[in-house]
Order: C-alpha cells, then sequence, then structure tokens
C-alpha cells in the first residue's frame, strides 16, 4: 500500500481497491439484514422503553463507524450505510424507499471529512478532530514537569 507522510505519520492510499469495495459491501449486507430485523423488533422496543429506546437508535448508525475503521477509504461509511439502507428496503423494511433517505443522512456525516491538507491547528488529515497533546514520559525530562533547578545551566 501506497502512504504519503504526514507529520510523522503515514496516510493509507485514498484510491479504493476491490479488497476495500468488497469489505464495505459485505458490511453494508450484513448490516441490511440487522436493520431488517431490527426494524421487526422495533415497534416493541419503542412501546417497552417509552423515551428511553433513545439509546437503541445507535444500531442504526454502527455500519457508519464500522466501516471507515476497517476500510479507512474516503467514503466508506456513506458506501456502507447507503447499501444497507438498500438491503433492508428489498428486504421489506416497513419504512420503505425512506430508509434510503435515512442511509445517506446516517453515512453522509462520516465521509465529509475526507483527507485534506494539515490545517496548522493541530489537526490531522484524516481525522477532523485536534490530536491529543503529548504527555511527557515517567522519567523524561522534557515537558513542563520539570521545574527551572532541575535543568543543567549552559
Amino acid at each position: 500500500m501506497s502512504t504519503a507522510p504526514v507529520a510523522g505519520r503515514a496516510l493509507p492510499e485514498a484510491r479504493w481497491r476491490t479488497r476495500d469495495i468488497v469489505v464495505t459491501a459485505v458490511i453494508g449486507v450484513a448490516f441490511g439484514v440487522v436493520f431488517w430485523a431490527w426494524g421487526l423488533a422495533w415497534s416493541p422496543i419503542e412501546a417497552a422503553l417509552g423515551p428511553g429506546r433513545f439509546l437503541f437508535y445507535a444500531v442504526w448508525l454502527v455500519p457508519a463507524v464500522l466501516a471507515p475503521l476497517i476500510v479507512r477509504k474516503p467514503g466508506a461509511a456513506l458506501f456502507a450505510e447507503m447499501l444497507a439502507a438498500a438491503v433492508s428496503t428489498l428486504i421489506g423494511s416497513q419504512w420503505g424507499p425512506d430508509t434510503l433517505l435515512s442511509g445517506f443522512v446516517q453515512g453522509r456525516p462520516p465521509s465529509s471529512s475526507s483527507p485534506s491538507p494539515s490545517t496548522g491547528s493541530g489537526r490531522s488529515r484524516s481525522s477532523p478532530w485536534p490530536r491529543s497533546p503529548r504527555l511527557p514520559q515517567p522519567g523524561s525530562t522534557t515537558g513542563s514537569s520539570t521545574s527551572p533547578r532541575s535543568t543543567p545551566r549552559q
């Protein structure tokens, strides 16, 4: 796999390989069946839990999180969610074609953070979130944990 170094780290190539397409498609199809089954169980869950049902909405977001973690390509979340929604619709989702719109809405936000050059604000190319600061290792003399008296004079 070809990688380009960025701030001391290598990023995966953005071009999709056959293996990436197949793995993402398998995730999408598998979760399409899960979505269909979850839709059947949804009415009893909704009736039994009332407001607590909101905790169970996360099941519909799993492919959008799982696919990019495994494949690591831009658009993997959208591809997996849309395929899962399509399979769920074709099997017979109780929400019908509206499931496709839900799949797009659920898969688009993670896919919108495609790699871009570093902004210089501590953000990495592959993530829109700031990097966590590096903490000094125990026993090291670098960082803010050392007092001015412990540093050698020059």
